[in-house]
């Protein structure tokens, strides 16, 4: 099974029009996007950690999914699966839960 991660970032503003730093991101990542939409595709773990780090730099906001694909030779068993997955482990991360009462 082939795992690749979807970044849909946030990289224009209606009112303010290009984010700062999202020109850099663009064009370093011009490679993974998907035309002609804002979303790009990673499946090498060390550029996918490069990408989200520099939206993180410059505070851009970014949405992460997973996609999963089957290889030609699992196609024979799973002939019409494609899933597709919202990103949730920034988000269980920053939950905390109090041990000791106020």
């Amino acid at each position: 099974m082939k795992i690749s991660h979807y970044l849909e970032p946030q990289l224009y503003h209606y009112s303010e029009g290009i984010l700062p730093g999202a020109e850099e991101f663009i064009k370093q990542y011009a490679t993974y996007r998907i035309e002609p939409t804002t979303s790009y595709v990673f499946s090498d773990e060390s550029k996918l950690s490069e990408a989200i780090s520099l939206l993180v730099k410059y505070g851009l906001s970014v949405g992460r999914f997973y996609k999963l694909e089957l290889t030609t030779s699992e196609l024979a068993t799973y002939p019409a699966i494609y899933l597709g997955m919202y990103c949730t482990f920034e988000d269980i991360l920053e939950l905390t839960v109090p041990l000791l009462p106020e």
